[in-house]
């Protein structure tokens, strides 16, 4: 929130959707962005989870479906969905003049459908070289089309007949399939992209993308100190924030043992980041 607020050049309405934080944590939240001394309004979402409580959950939250009951809900036209994995080092203005062409979401491709590491929608949509699978992590909604297509509730009826792997994802780009209109990656950068990484090399400020950290762990996690490539950078946006005082108590101190893998590639991707900065540019996939 304090990223998006410090780069966007309209006025910015943030609603939180959560089931866990409290009155506090919003007063919290608003000192931060106060200290940039630009208008913006702000609300707290609270969600009944009862709602998702058959679906799995991933990372032992049911946070990956709020996106659902926020598009349902929401009362503008439109409004940009983004997760809480991100930082925002982009103006996010010109998205208000995007037009959708009757498409109910406008979202980032993450790979060719052929390559797609969702296998199971892969398969059911055909695996074609020439169309993408999208990432879910920041969504532009046409809150109109998406209410009048039923998506959240075509998507939560996907997800508890299939528990596909990638959740609410998965459910997404089934039913939005040739439905959708692209973003430009500028809108969802992903951070484990060896192919962003000229780019996601240069300090805060500089970047013109939203960041979006799909690596475990994630910088503000269990040794992503030590482990993420990104870490500085997210570090130097957490400096400017009152959430720094705070930060420690909040850290993630355990390290899940099934997630290892995850935590031997981060730290692959760390080494061979450093040394992409240092000039050695001789690196597979960028």
């Amino acid at each position: 929130a304090y990223s998006i607020l410090q780069n966007i050049t309209i006025t910015p309405s943030f609603s939180i959707y959560t089931d866990a934080l409290t009155k506090d944590d919003l007063a919290l939240l608003k000192r931060t962005l106060d200290t940039l001394e630009k208008p913006y309004n702000i609300e707290m979402c609270y969600i009944d989870t009862t709602v998702f409580s058959t679906f799995p959950k991933l990372n032992g939250s049911w946070a990956t479906y709020y996106r659902l009951y926020a598009a349902n809900n929401v009362e503008s036209d439109r409004f940009l969905y983004v997760d809480v994995d991100i930082l925002c080092d982009i103006d996010l203005a010109p998205l208000n003049d995007i037009d959708m062409q009757g498409h109910p979401i406008a979202w980032v491709p993450e790979a060719p459908l052929n390559n797609a590491v969702d296998f199971e929608v892969a398969e059911e949509l055909g695996k074609c070289a020439d169309e993408y699978y999208y990432n879910a992590g920041v969504l532009l909604v046409d809150t109109k089309r998406w209410k009048e297509q039923n998506i959240s509730k075509r998507a939560m009826t996907y997800i508890a007949q299939n528990s596909p792997a990638f959740h609410d994802q998965s459910a997404l780009n089934v039913i939005c399939y040739r439905n959708a209109l692209s973003l430009s990656g500028y809108y969802n950068s992903f951070s484990n992209d060896r192919k962003n990484w000229k780019q996601l090399s240069k300090p805060y400020g500089q970047i013109n993308r939203l960041v979006h950290f799909l690596d475990y762990p994630k910088p503000w996690g269990r040794l992503g100190n030590f482990l993420h490539p990104m870490y500085d950078t997210w570090s130097s946006v957490l400096n400017q924030t009152v959430y720094l005082t705070h930060y420690e108590k909040h850290t993630n101190k355990k390290i899940e043992i099934k997630n290892f893998k995850r935590y031997k590639k981060t730290l692959k991707d760390k080494v061979l980041f450093l040394l992409y900065r240092t000039g050695y540019k001789n690196i597979k996939g960028t």
